[in-house]
């Protein structure tokens, strides 16, 4: 089985010992494989997680907290819903589930309600072990030390101060894999911690020197394999192995492409990828290839997974946020008219409206759950949190859709000048506010704006 606690350079931080969940033996544990690869390979595959008789190690990162893929298209990939079916389908007792920075799913009050359900969701999950990375950083003092005193499981980082000088977290966690009853050899352990970059920026934090951190880390974590998660790109990956010998495995990152093989730099194995959680990566101790599973939407989710979700969404709704006080309008800003006084003048592209997509918005959200998130709630009405528009507590109804003045801008100076005060011209870049690649992957301009073609008429 694997036991993992928390551990402070040369002592314990505390006596409990926290059993995550069964886990592996290894007969050699040694992970000396001799990849060569360069990291910039752009293959995913679709190889799941394999039986061996090594300890593998199991990651993602730049997540953003997603449970689910925003599910606005069809065919869209990630989530820990489906993350943790793979997981389980797996030699669970044999790996080591690893969480990399980019977990936040923002600073604002919604966000950080999020952000607590997705650390419980991967405690559930079994992740042994969180890291911290720019977008952690960013967060502040304040915010990232509630999560870590949240956090159900443990957030490491071993150069990350505040201005006191104390750690924010955890500098790291050793995980212990024992052998079966009916093998010889010794428990692998694991050393896990993480590594902010130089240049991460938030109020009220500190970033240490990684190499100084790591080097003393590195002395108290003898007779384990030290194991970095670290928020870097390939080159910065490379240039940290190549100043810290003492690294065993090396996790990232904010990288460009999955790494197609264990890059080896000295002693030191590097696996990254990032891709915002869409794929679950996989390398075995000692093997040259890693493999990756797109989470696909033929991967079932995992029901108690969805209850979370639904509770969380729950909690939102009941919640009162920021995005819930109104904002009063300044003197001479034109205000949101609604779609009734577009149509007097405006009646082809009232009909056309009518018929889209855009003009059910709310409901498609509603269907799921998602009608009282102000972060999908942004593209699903009109004018969220901004002066008469949209409100969660204070809804106009004729704004629960994505109107016209979604796209051209609030339109009382228009209406009220006949016509004779423009509107905000819309263009490709209007659209791809909400058609962004991450919620709307395959949207192209030119196939899209036929479907709701309109002129002044």
């Amino acid at each position: 089985m694997r036991w993992c606690m928390p551990w402070s350079n040369s002592f314990f931080l505390g006596l409990t010992l926290v059993l995550l969940t069964a886990c592996g033996d290894s007969t050699s544990g040694t992970g000396t494989g001799t990849g060569t690869g360069t990291g910039t390979g752009t293959g995913t595959g679709t190889s799941s997680p394999v039986e061996t008789t090594s300890p593998q190690i199991a990651w993602a990162s730049h997540t953003a907290g997603r449970f689910e893929p925003c599910g606005c298209s069809a065919g869209m990939h990630g989530g820990l819903l489906r993350r943790l079916t793979l997981l389980r389908r797996g030699d669970v007792a044999r790996t080591l589930s690893l969480e990399g920075g980019g977990w936040t799913a923002g600073a604002a009050d919604h966000q950080r309600l999020h952000s607590d359900a997705y650390l419980a969701g991967l405690a559930a999950a079994k992740v042994a072990a969180v890291g911290l990375g720019r977008a952690e950083v960013a967060l502040g003092r304040a915010t990232l030390a509630a999560h870590v005193a949240q956090a159900p499981l443990p957030l490491v980082c071993a150069n990350l101060r505040n201005q006191a000088g104390a750690l924010i977290c955890t500098p790291s966690v050793r995980c212990t894999m024992e052998l079966p009853a009916n093998a010889t050899g010794s428990a692998t352990v694991f050393t896990v911690t993480s590594i902010v970059p130089a240049d991460a920026v938030g109020e009220g934090l500190v970033v240490g020197d990684a190499v100084e951190a790591l080097v003393r880390l590195a002395d108290t974590a003898a007779g384990t394999r030290l194991v970095v998660i670290a928020d870097l790109d390939e080159a910065g990956l490379s240039e940290l192995a190549r100043a810290v010998p003492a690294i065993g495995v090396l996790v990232g990152g904010d990288v460009s492409s999955p790494s197609q093989t264990a890059v080896a730099v000295g002693q030191t194995r590097i696996i990254h990828q990032a891709n915002h959680g869409k794929a679950l990566g996989w390398w075995t101790l000692g093997e040259d290839a890693c493999r990756y599973q797109l989470l696909t939407e033929d991967i079932p989710e995992d029901a108690a997974m969805r209850q979370r979700v639904i509770t969380l969404q729950r909690t939102i709704a009941s919640a009162t946020l920021q995005a819930d006080s109104r904002i009063e309008r300044a003197a001479g800003d034109p205000a949101y008219a609604g779609p009734s006084a577009c149509a007097g003048c405006h009646p082809q592209a009232t009909a056309t409206h009518a018929t889209s997509r855009h003009a059910h918005a709310l409901p498609a959200l509603t269907a799921k759950g998602y009608d009282a998130d102000p972060d999908c709630l942004r593209c699903h009405v009109t004018g969220l949190g901004k002066p008469d528009g949209w409100f969660r507590r204070d809804q106009r109804t004729e704004l629960a859709a994505v109107t016209c003045e979604s796209c051209h801008g609030p339109a009382s100076a228009h209406v009220a000048s006949a016509g004779k005060s423009p509107l905000i011209p819309v263009s490709p870049a209007t659209c791809v506010g909400c058609h962004d690649a991450e919620n709307s992957p395959h949207f192209s301009y030119d196939v899209y704006w036929p479907k709701i073609s309109h002129g002044k008429l």
